[in-house]
């Protein structure tokens, strides 16, 4: 339960006048700014920086960075922005530190909810003209990111653009198979192993918990306890944050406040982060775990601990009121169940079908997995994230995981000989490019597409395709500063896709090339007519009937109703343009 007051019925534009009177003349009343902001929900305050700018013309939270100063103005400036932008800011400050604080994203990451996460991607990009997928990748060195020559560091990108399911529901059979993965990896002290990368990223927190608990119960502990090593491992204590975030978020906090006020000299960096975040969500429940684990309240452990305004602000949040209500998922992915079901179930001679999307799939099991061609929705899902939102993107991920969770039978190990490392590497690539919520300005580094041009060039040059970096570039970056990199890539004397591997019986290299032509020029991509006209009809379809002319001699309209009849022919002919 949350802690804060926050009265009904206000006015906006009272609040604002208090607030105005607050800052002006000599000196700043505390306490009148603390009175009105202490005691307003997330929603009332972003009206009052409205009504505020409104009736002054000026931004309240420059006003106010302006007039407060040291641990107070840093609690106030972050209890004042919404909560994704707040989150954005704390993301953005533990990124850019000497040293990174990975434990704060993987916090972010693993107790928000799925909507919420997305939120904060969205408020981060527009903040600062960079994805926080982008961001992490780019920051993320040491062990953490090169604890394992291949993916490891995947971990905490992975995290950051998990769309989880946020149901109830529970696979116990599930349950037991990944908590046997885990406690294997474990015991072999390869903590950072794919499978566990990948359970953690893509399950459900209730499954994940249902795992938890299954090892505990198998094993006599939990699994934070086994997952002990080598103190100079930047790696393990991440992955030790995930499982606690995941696993019991209101322990976690707690032991986060516990040890922001413990030590020598408070933390108040934590300290403030846990109260502001939390205040409007769980802080009643933390508070009553801090109690029950230190026999002291946390009400009188911080007025302990600090001192001013800043001890008066954290005290007026600590007390009383109503959570704010969490956002429902947008309504585009019914559509994408259309769209992804027609394009499983109608392709011509695919070995398998899908029976029912969002309930599950049935599939050939004599194949093995890897004969299933994932690779051809790679240009249905690069140039469909220019025509849809993100949840419809988010939901592709989700079915895909699902997909090929049901061809595994709930096992990704390359090595077991279920799936070609190929094919793991073609999910990793598919997966990555549906997460992506790329920046979408026109800003380009080009100090950066020459760096991660030459790393293209290095893959391309030594077979090594397959790499962490290649899947970064290619689903991280802004499309136009892969343009800008295609570009670099080019004057060295050909374009990347003509020195790309053409190996049709390699699932990644496929991939790979159709994912590259996608992003460097979409009207000029080879993929089925009807695909093709259905997705771009609304786009640039004129653009691509004149390059389909100048490389066939033959109008688009022409092969098109040539290839087709009846009805089906008439609506592709009237995306056209031609009148039926």
């Amino acid at each position: 339960m949350a802690t804060i007051n926050a009265p009904r019925g206000v006015s906006f534009q009272q609040d604002a006048e208090v607030l105005r009177k607050a800052c002006k003349g000599w000196g700043t009343d505390e306490k009148a700014i603390i009175s009105v902001l202490g005691h307003r929900d997330a929603a009332q305050r972003k009206q009052i920086r409205l009504a505020y700018e409104e009736l002054y013309q000026e931004d309240l939270i420059k006003r106010l960075e302006s007039e407060l100063s040291g641990d107070f103005e840093r609690a106030m400036y972050r209890w004042i922005l919404d909560p994704a932008d707040r989150d954005a800011v704390l993301a953005n400050v533990a990124i850019r530190k000497l040293s990174p604080d990975h434990h704060v994203i993987v916090e972010i990451a693993c107790t928000r909810s799925p909507e919420e996460l997305l939120a904060v991607r969205r408020a981060y990009q527009a903040r600062y003209k960079r994805s926080l997928e982008e961001d992490v990748a780019a920051h993320s060195k040491g062990d953490t990111r090169m604890a394992r020559p291949n993916r490891s560091f995947y971990l905490l990108v992975a995290l950051v653009t998990a769309f989880r399911y946020d149901g109830e529901e529970i696979n116990t059979r599930l349950a037991n198979s990944e908590a046997k993965i885990l406690h294997e990896a474990i015991q072999d002290k390869k903590f950072n192993h794919e499978e566990v990368i990948r359970v953690l990223t893509t399950r459900s927190k209730m499954q994940l918990m249902a795992t938890f608990n299954r090892y505990r119960d198998d094993h006599g502990t939990s699994i934070t306890k086994h997952l002990q090593g080598d103190s100079d491992d930047k790696f393990l204590p991440v992955l030790r944050t995930a499982v606690r975030c995941l696993n019991d978020p209101k322990k976690y906090f707690e032991k986060v406040l516990r040890s922001s006020i413990r030590r020598m000299g408070t933390d108040e960096d934590a300290l403030t982060r846990v109260i502001v975040t939390r205040a409007e969500n769980d802080l009643k429940d933390i508070k009553e775990l801090y109690y029950k684990r230190n026999s002291v309240p946390l009400d009188q452990a911080v007025a302990k601990d600090t001192s001013g305004d800043y001890k008066a602000l954290l005290l007026t949040l600590a007390c009383g009121a109503k959570g704010i209500e969490r956002r429902t998922p947008g309504a585009g992915r019914i559509i994408v169940h259309q769209i992804v079901r027609g394009a499983l179930v109608y392709k011509k001679n695919l070995p398998y079908s899908i029976q029912a999307f969002p309930g599950g799939g049935n599939f050939d099991k004599s194949r093995k997995a890897s004969s299933y061609p994932y690779y051809f929705l790679v240009s249905v899902l690069v140039l469909l994230s220019d025509i849809v939102d993100l949840d419809i993107l988010i939901t592709v991920r989700n079915i895909l995981i699902m997909v090929h969770r049901n061809c595994n039978s709930f096992d990704f190990r390359a090595s077991a000989g279920m799936i070609s490392e190929s094919f793991a590497c073609c999910l990793q690539l598919l997966i990555g490019l549906v997460s992506a919520f790329r920046f979408e300005g026109e800003e380009i580094n080009k100090k950066l597409a020459k760096s991660e041009a030459k790393e293209l060039h290095e893959g391309v040059k030594d077979k090594k395709l397959d790499n962490d970096d290649v899947i970064r570039i290619l689903t991280t970056l802004s499309k136009m500063q892969l343009q800008a990199t295609f570009n670099c890539y080019r004057e060295e004397g050909t374009s990347i896709t003509k020195n790309l591997p053409n190996n049709l019986k390699n699932e990644f290299l496929t991939t790979l090339r159709i994912t590259v032509r996608c992003l460097q020029d979409p009207k000029n991509i080879g993929t089925d007519e009807d695909a093709l006209t259905v997705t771009r009809a609304e786009k640039d379809l004129k653009e691509i009937k004149e390059l389909y002319y100048k490389r066939n001699s033959v109008r688009l309209e022409e092969a098109v109703n040539k290839e087709t009849n009846g009805d089906y022919n008439d609506m592709l002919l009237t995306l056209l343009g031609n009148d039926v």
